[in-house]
Formats: C-alpha cells, structure tokens, sequence
C-alpha cells in the first residue's frame, strides 16, 4: 500500500509513502514527481506519515516502530526512536 500525507504549505504536492520503504513528493497538478527522499533509506515499509507544526517537517513511521524526523526541504533525518 501507500500512505499519503499533505504538508500544510506544500501548495499541489503531497508526499508518498510506500511499502518499500520509499518516500516521495509529487505534485498532484502535473502528476509528476518533484524528489526521491534519498536519506528515508529503503526498508521496512513506511505505515504513515504526518506533518508537524514546524515547517517543513514531517515524521515518517515505518512498520517496525521506527518513527524519522525529516526535514523535507532539506530531505534531512532530524531525529529517530527506535
């Protein structure tokens, strides 16, 4: 499956997550995608993702528990609980 997420300033984007492990932003107007999050390394399926209150982050929860901060603009892991 995916799981989708819409960060609050990211104006016809929304960010994609796959059971691969993969996270990407797309913009829904073009139908095309913008970047492939190269520090969510691939892995354990990602089972959500959120946006925060501070801008440009957003949490990503994989299907093991691991939960990663990442700095979507700088595509940046900020923090992570295993």
């Amino acid at each position: 499956g995916v799981v989708l997420c819409h960060p609050p300033t990211y104006v016809n984007k929304v960010l994609l997550g796959a059971r691969d492990g993969r996270l990407e932003l797309w913009n829904v107007r073009s139908g095309k995608r913008v970047h492939a999050y190269a520090s969510i390394a691939r892995g354990p399926g990602i089972a959500h993702v959120a946006a925060s209150g501070a801008l440009d982050v957003v949490a990503v929860a994989r299907g093991t528990g691991r939960i990663q901060l990442l700095d979507a603009r700088r595509d940046a892991v900020l923090f992570e609980l295993d």
